[in-house]
């Protein structure tokens, strides 16, 4: 994307399409208007409970030859348009004579509430009064032009403005597309299937020397926090499992991949020795391993010492909570790091963390979110160890601030894929994130309704953005690349 577009696609100024069924033979059909109209709104974002929706937007051009321009602004989602305002012009005194020569002499539609009076004008209602309320997703503004003197809304062509609503009742401008970049998801019926969905692309092993695939429970987060980041090292899955018993449908993931090695995280109250047995019975050449401490901290230690013998780096996050280390994962692969845990309310590490930090080998660390989550204590320890130019510490306001953060201090960045995850659960993020690092790709953590305005700037570097999960966690409006509120 050149420079030019991406600062379009930043801009308050949007591009608008005329869309509608022409009624008028002689009038040109939409894809024959050039160039394309623009608009700029203000405000560019609010919610749905503001007194006024908007105070002013001006259209580039007029309405086609022919057309009249509209004494309406709508709001239209699916099949259901409301009236919002009615609108003038900033040439006249009096909104019905919005009715004359625009699109006849290309002079700009240009609608102000400011001007006296301002009751029947635009902005005249809030979202909130719509007798239809909005939905969270997607839905566009429009600004009518009329072929006869009165309005038809089935028939009358109209400029379009795209806008999204989030599940706050917060609305924003769409985030202008990149023609080129792909958008997808990877999803199943639930998290377990969903795994087995970003299982699946890895290729079969077909039992080849040192292949590994990791298990661990989806029940909770804390074994298999570090877990990612050992198999996306090793370029190898992360699969979940309830703790009872693994669902037909990872079992026949497993024996897709046909690994030489599975590596069980989590002691027998995570991940049941009856699992176990079903896994065994599954691949009856495999290696089956169980990586599993008396606490998440030492089964921490364990799975880093078995993945990473020699570490020279380490990312250091949180035990208590999950979105740092899961952020912390891609970038730690990357980096050629490992990831470890620690109780972050502690004044010093704990005694596993320290032992895989401590080595001399050992010769920087990252440490994964702000004092809140990793003490003050803890890193004045790190330092003492290390050195303080050794130690660098990635935090920012919010748990998504510091995904964005952990992302662009990695050195060279990442490939052409960038894969999105929720930040508000741990499930998708588990297989997506071994995933990241297997590929060499960018994880983010992301609200579940919005993405933030530094990783949607991020994300227009990559050619294909994978959503991690259904729309439960990830919502249309993540899908659209909507820019969360400022």
């Amino acid at each position: 994307m050149s420079i030019l577009s991406r600062g379009i696609a930043r801009a308050a100024i949007v591009a608008l399409v005329v869309g509608g069924v022409v009624s008028a033979p002689q009038v040109a059909v939409a894809d024959e208007i050039t160039p394309p109209a623009t608009v700029t709104i203000t405000p560019t974002s609010g919610n749905v409970s503001d007194a006024t929706f908007l105070t002013s937007i001006t259209v580039s051009t007029g309405c086609p030859t022919g057309y009249r321009a509209g004494s309406s602004t709508m709001v239209a989602q699916g099949a259901t348009v409301q009236s919002v305002a009615n609108v003038r012009t900033a040439a006249t005194s009096n909104y019905q004579n919005v009715y004359g020569t625009f699109g006849l002499d290309g002079t700009a539609i240009s609608i102000n509430r400011s001007i006296s009076p301002t009751n029947n004008y635009v902005s005249n209602k809030s979202l909130s009064s719509l007798s239809t309320p909005l939905t969270a997703g997607a839905f566009e503004l429009r600004v009518y032009c009329f072929a006869g003197a009165t309005p038809n809304y089935t028939t009358d062509k109209w400029f379009k403005l795209a806008l999204e609503l989030d599940g706050s009742g917060n609305w924003s401008i769409a985030a202008t597309p990149d023609p080129e970049q792909v958008i997808n998801r990877l999803q199943g019926s639930d998290r377990y299937a969903t795994a087995v969905e970003v299982s699946k692309e890895f290729e079969s092993f077909g039992g080849a020397e040192g292949s590994v695939a990791y298990v661990a429970t989806g029940a909770n987060f804390p074994d298999a926090l570090v877990a990612a980041a050992a198999a996306g090292s090793q370029q190898a899955p992360l699969l979940l499992t309830p703790t009872a018993s693994m669902p037909a449908v990872v079992i026949a993931e497993l024996q897709r991949l046909d690994p030489a090695r599975v590596v069980i995280v989590g002691g027998t109250g995570a991940v049941s020795a009856a699992v176990r047995s079903q896994i065994t019975g599954a691949l009856p050449d495999a290696i089956v391993d169980r990586l599993g401490g008396a606490s998440r901290y030492e089964t921490a230690r364990l799975v880093v010492q078995d993945a990473f013998p020699g570490v020279d780096s380490v990312y250091v996050a949180t035990g208590r909570n999950f979105p740092d280390a899961l952020a912390a994962a891609a970038a730690a692969v990357r980096r050629g790091a490992a990831v470890m845990i620690t109780d972050g309310n502690a004044p010093t590490l704990g005694a596993d963390a320290l032992a895989v930090v401590q080595p001399d080998a050992v010769t920087s660390v990252y440490i994964a979110g702000g004092t809140g989550a990793v003490s003050a204590g803890i890193q004045t320890q790190l330092n003492t160890l290390k050195g303080a130019p050794n130690v660098t510490r990635y935090a920012g306001a919010n748990r998504y601030e510091t995904s964005l953060l952990l992302n662009r201090g990695v050195p060279g960045g990442f490939g052409p894929t960038a894969y999105l995850a929720t930040g508000t659960g741990f499930a998708d993020a588990l297989g997506g994130a071994a995933l990241a690092g297997a590929t060499g790709s960018a994880l983010y953590t992301v609200p579940p309704t919005c993405v933030p305005s530094g990783v949607r700037t991020d994300l227009e570097d990559y050619a294909t953005v994978t959503l991690l999960g259904g729309p439960g966690a990830l919502s249309a409006a993540v899908l659209n690349l909507t820019v969360c509120p400022s």
